[in-house]
């Protein structure tokens, strides 16, 4: 196995950058290095000016719009602008009749099914049908009607159950005669000779005691446990917006204050699309103009003009843009319980460093006597002054560094759409709706407290007992350090960059032998991080 002795061989890249290659002006030397330090620093910058630009995102999120007409009080403006999206098409709860212009205002059709007693469906016919569109097609055993609130002459005596898929083509599952019913709002049950799953439910009534016009309070269609599909085909919620016609509907949206848009995107629901509609845009409310872009925008409209269905449906309505409305990340935990957590999470740490330093305690003296251990780095530690030169000359390009990879990472990501969420800490922190006494708070904790506990468990301790199990192989222990640093972090969207910065924080480590070299960095490195956190959110708002 070949030996890594960094004591005795100094590495051209070690000897120039503490003698030459950092020394600008002062031989051909420099410059390899300079050119690195630029491409770095150019890289950076570029990449935080992309983030320090007006930000696009989707500023109609949560944004109260109104609308024309809702189908009903589940599905309302509001909840075209949620974030939710669901992939059933629009099915509405309803019932209809035979002869739906020849039904009062108050005792029409939709009375027979919501369930109150009180009310009741009335048609000024002797023989017809009622039909219940459900929300999705449904298995019914029985069923049950409830007369009426007066005059028993109008009360059903002779019916077919119907069923369909479809809405157009029935078939026969269940007939029945009804002798009477013995007192006003009297419910009776009736099985159903052929059950099936169907969507849609006639009532077709051939006849009834004798009056010229047909009523009912309720009529209701069980399941074989003898609950209701009804009541619970209504509460099947879908987060959208219906309409309750399906011409000259609107849905308008107060973004808020005066915006840049983008683009505007509607997702329509599946049965709800439009067969014509048009986006327009306003400062005032008052004077529209159409299209999808444009500045100075307060309000967006989407006209439906004409359905291809029934009803419009929409989903989702995004206006992508932006605006200097501040918006909160993530619901932000009571500023007592995120110092709570912070003091914990280092007393943790804290607690975790003393027990790796028992551990190593116990094991040299169980397993290695005094006389018997080597001095760490084998080479020797640098001189204070000499350490301090070496982590100041390498700390820009280790910034920089870490700071290029995690930003080029977050980048691909998002080119595949991929949002690996950050530490709640930081998530905290980036919050503009978060105090400033918890921001410094945290800040402490991550540029003071942690590195210092983190250097004395994953590099005092954590780097040294890998290397003791591969003393030959410095740079394969500096790398495993390094991914065990990044494991125990437990965040995915900085595993590489951590990756990395422990192993270079191991190598900076292994070459001064001062642990104080390491603590320093990493306190930059954090320091850094929440700055440009702080700096580039105020910015974009």
């Amino acid at each position: 196995m070949k030996s890594w002795n960094f004591g005795n061989m100094e590495s051209s890249f070690a000897k120039a950058t503490d003698d030459k290659l950092w020394k600008y002006g002062n031989g051909r030397a420099s410059r390899p290095m300079s050119r690195v330090m630029a491409a770095l620093v150019a890289c950076t910058l570029a990449q935080c000016a992309a983030y320090a630009a007006p930000a696009t995102r989707n500023i109609a999120f949560r944004r109260v719009p109104y609308e024309s007409s809702a189908a009903d009080y589940t599905n309302v403006g509001h909840l075209a602008t949620d974030g939710k999206v669901t992939d059933d098409p629009v099915w509405l709860l309803k019932a209809d009749s035979e002869f739906p212009n020849k039904s009062p205002a108050r005792e029409m059709p939709q009375k027979a099914i919501d369930g109150n007693k009180d009310t009741k469906w009335l048609v000024t016919e002797s023989k017809c049908w009622l039909e219940v569109a459900l929300l999705a097609p449904a298995r019914a055993a029985s069923y049950a009607i409830m007369s009426a609130n007066d005059v028993p002459d109008r009360d059903p005596k002779k019916w077919r159950i119907l069923g369909s898929n479809d809405g157009a083509t029935f078939e026969e599952i269940a007939a029945a005669e009804n002798p009477g019913f013995a007192k006003r709002h009297e419910c009776k049950t009736w099985e159903i000779d052929k059950p099936g799953t169907y969507r849609f439910y006639r009532l077709a009534i051939d006849a009834n005691s004798g009056a010229p016009e047909t009523q009912l309070a309720e009529f209701d269609l069980l399941d074989d446990a003898g609950n209701s599909i009804i009541r619970r085909s209504s509460s099947s919620f879908q987060s959208r917006w219906i309409s309750k016609g399906g011409t000259n509907e609107w849905l308008k949206i107060d973004l808020g204050a005066m915006s840049r848009v983008d683009s505007v995107s509607v997702k329509w629901a599946k049965g709800g699309e439009a067969e014509s509609s048009y986006i327009e845009l306003s400062a005032d409310g008052e004077a529209w103009t159409r299209g999808t872009s444009g500045k100075d925008i307060r309000f967006v409209k989407l006209v439906c003009e004409k359905a291809k269905g029934e009803v419009f449906g929409v989903d989702e309505i995004e206006v992508m843009g932006y605006n200097a409305l501040k918006v909160a990340s993530v619901p932000l935990p009571r500023p007592g319980i995120m110092a709570l957590a912070l003091f914990g999470n280092a007393v943790f740490l804290a607690f975790i460093a003393l027990v790796c330093w028992g551990v190593e305690a116990l094991w040299n003296k169980l397993f290695f006597p005094r006389t018997d251990r080597r001095p760490f780095p084998p080479h020797g530690a640098m001189p204070a002054a000499r350490a301090l030169k070496f982590t100041t000359i390498h700390m820009s390009w280790i910034v920089l560094a870490t700071f290029t990879v995690s930003t080029a990472l977050t980048v691909f990501f998002r080119c595949f759409d991929i949002e690996l969420p950050p530490q709640d800490p930081t998530l905290w922190f980036a919050d503009l709706a978060c105090p400033w006494t918890t921001r410094l708070f945290i800040a402490l904790f991550s540029v003071i407290a942690a590195p210092i506990v983190e250097e004395f468990i994953f590099r005092r301790f954590v780097f040294r007992a890998i290397l003791r199990g591969i003393p030959g192989v410095p740079p394969l222990a500096c790398l495993l350090s390094g991914v065990v640093f990044a494991v125990i972090h437990y965040n995915l969207a900085a595993f590489l960059p951590i990756v990395f910065l422990g192993t270079v924080l191991a190598w900076v480590y292994w070459r001064t032998g001062r642990l104080w070299t390491t603590m320093l960095m990493h306190s930059v490195v954090n320091a850094t991080s929440f700055l440009l956190l702080l700096v580039f959110h105020e910015m974009v708002g």
